[in-house]
């Protein structure tokens, strides 16, 4: 299986297992990066691709190539961001998520999530950045790591995007 996309005048991207077999899965802003899962049944797109924009996006996929959606790591990521930071709720476009890496059987995900602004009730007050460790099956936090201590953990990471200390 692979994912089509149509280009910057078609953002749409298409899910195919074959010429005559494609369905849609999405749209997405430019640049973007996408990951596939090592056992190949999920893939993330990290929407807008630049780490003060962008949005962590993944979705599972069927043997029938037919893919959905899971929003759930994100918002829990978010909110363990927001928790840390003393914020009962984050506006989600105050922080900017993106997946950094997958596990080697593909069943966990690792997730970055950072202050972007500030618009909301909620003050920012010291936890710029965490890496969120997920199940991509039940979308459950089970790893939380902040900013330098989670370079130092999981220093094979993508961590370009991410301003270095």
């Amino acid at each position: 299986m692979s994912v089509v996309y149509g280009g910057e005048t078609d953002p749409s991207l298409l899910l195919s297992a074959g010429f005559l077999r494609r369905s849609p899965v999405g749209e997405v802003e430019v640049p973007s990066r996408l990951s596939w899962s090592p056992d190949s049944r999920r893939f993330f797109v990290n929407d807008s691709g630049s780490a003060s924009w962008s949005a962590f996006r993944l979705w599972t996929v069927t043997p029938r190539a037919q893919a959905t959606e899971s929003p759930e790591i994100r918002k829990a990521a978010i909110a363990e961001l927001g928790r840390l930071n003393g914020c009962d709720t984050v506006p989600e476009a105050d922080a900017a998520t993106q997946g950094m890496g997958w596990s080697p059987d593909g069943a966990r995900v690792y997730v970055l999530a950072e202050v972007r602004r500030q618009t909301g009730g909620c003050v920012w007050t010291g936890v710029d950045y965490i890496v969120v460790v997920a199940e991509v099956e039940t979308g459950r936090l089970i790893d939380v790591a902040e900013e330098g201590a989670a370079r130092r953990r999981w220093p094979t990471l993508l961590w370009a995007p991410v301003t270095t200390p």
